[in-house]
Order: C-alpha cells, then sequence, then structure tokens
C-alpha cells in the first residue's frame, strides 16, 4: 500500500515539475538572439482582458525611410494569467519588423488583423483593427526595423 501512495507521489511530482518547466516556443532561427530573446521574454503589463492570442504574422505593406503601414495579427501569444501579464513566447515576421504592444497588451481573438502605420523606427499606431472593441484604438508598438527591408507585400484590394 505505502508502495503505491510513494509511486503515485513520484507521478505527481514528475507531472508538476513537467508543467512548470515548460519554456514559451523558440523563434524563428533566422532572428538574432538578442532580437529573439527581447521578443521572447518581453512581458507587457496592464492587461485588461487575457484573451488566447495564435495564429498570425506581420506583413510590410509600403515602406519609406520611416514610415510604413503593417498588417499585424499575433501567432504563439503564451498568456500568464496569474500575474496579468503576457509573454510573448514565438513571433514569425514576414517583412521589416515585429510588432507587439509592450506596455498593455492588446486584447484580440484568433485570427484577427490590425492595420499599424508605422510612425518611425519604434513604435507604430494602431489605425484599424477588426473587433468588436474601442479599446483597441491609439495603442502603441514597439517596432525594431530588421537591418534589410524586405520586399514590399502588396495587400489584395478591399
Amino acid at each position: 500500500m505505502k508502495i503505491v501512495s510513494y509511486i503515485n507521489l513520484i507521478i505527481i511530482g514528475i507531472a508538476l515539475s513537467a508543467c512548470v518547466s515548460q519554456r514559451p516556443a523558440r523563434l524563428p532561427q533566422h532572428f538574432s538572439r538578442p532580437l529573439a530573446e527581447s521578443f521572447a521574454y518581453e512581458r507587457a503589463a496592464s492587461i485588461a482582458q487575457v484573451v488566447p492570442m495564435k495564429m498570425g504574422r506581420f506583413i510590410l505593406e509600403s515602406a519609406r525611410a520611416q514610415q510604413a503601414t503593417v498588417i499585424m495579427t499575433l501567432r504563439g501569444v503564451n498568456i500568464a494569467d496569474r500575474d496579468r501579464q503576457a509573454v510573448i513566447s514565438e513571433v514569425s515576421a514576414i517583412g521589416a519588423g515585429l510588432c507587439y504592444d509592450k506596455k498593455s497588451a492588446l486584447v484580440i481573438q484568433q485570427g484577427v488583423t490590425y492595420r499599424l502605420e508605422v510612425s518611425n523606427a519604434r513604435k507604430a499606431h494602431l489605425l484599424s483593427a477588426d473587433i468588436n472593441s474601442a479599446t483597441c484604438a491609439s495603442r502603441h508598438f514597439i517596432v525594431p526595423m530588421l537591418p534589410q527591408q524586405a520586399p514590399i507585400t502588396q495587400l489584395p484590394s478591399e
């Protein structure tokens, strides 16, 4: 009887240690280590509402010297609800930059697309969002531009 109890305790301990030791998914290999770490482990405070965020991409629509319009959705965002902070665990990008809300995590639903206007190489402004929430307006995003600008992706006309 004691042996069965010990075996159960060991199994529970292994299961708990596996849950605790889960690490965020890695960023794509073509990102540099500092950039990957800054996006994979950066925490965003003051979350108004925790919503699962999955599946997305960043596409550069048009680019000038310091201005661009970015179509943005999120992929692989891991929400840590216990401390009301979001951890970006994985991001895939096509184009010149990555975007996420550093100060207050963006409340989105799966598959929602956002249009951002990049005012400079460090900040982006949310122009519009296909979501029923007025709180998504006027959010600021950190957009570190990659050294080499990718070819501009033409979006389908609306």
